[in-house]
């Protein structure tokens, strides 16, 4: 592992846009210290973001590595420091149904099915959480 995981600050930003695909304000998530950002060789290849909001537990919002850098673990990397941080009995996330590599992912790291929400995007949300 050649790349580190810290909390993103404001110059992150330009970086994170060059690769996000996801809805949402990433500028507001690293003003509210909910961003965090994989960088390797000074470079921001990967982010996550978080909220304690889904009924008083611990939510991933959005995970996204640049595709370049995709299959180094950085992805995995990512979801375990957010796990660390939280003390909670479960954590939540969701991801659309058709993106396989995030499936495989939850898969891995242990979360479970929880429920699908409909009508949000063209896929279904399929919401998971990790119990421990």
């Amino acid at each position: 592992m050649s790349y580190s995981i810290r909390k993103a600050v404001a110059a992150d930003f330009s970086a994170i846009d060059e690769f996000d695909m996801f809805a949402g304000d990433r500028q507001e998530e690293i003003s509210r210290g909910e961003c965090f950002v994989a960088v390797d060789n000074e470079v921001v290849v990967g982010y996550l973001t978080t909220a304690r909001t889904f009924y008083q537990c611990p939510f991933i919002a959005y995970v996204q590595v640049r595709d370049e850098a995709q299959g180094r673990g950085i992805g995995t990397a990512l979801l375990t420091f957010a796990e660390a941080r939280w003390p909670f009995e479960k954590i939540y996330t969701s991801t659309e149904a058709d993106n396989l590599p995030m499936l495989h992912l939850l898969q891995k790291r242990g979360y479970a099915a929880a429920g699908e929400i409909l009508f949000i995007q063209n896929e279904p949300e399929l919401v998971f959480c990790l119990r421990r």
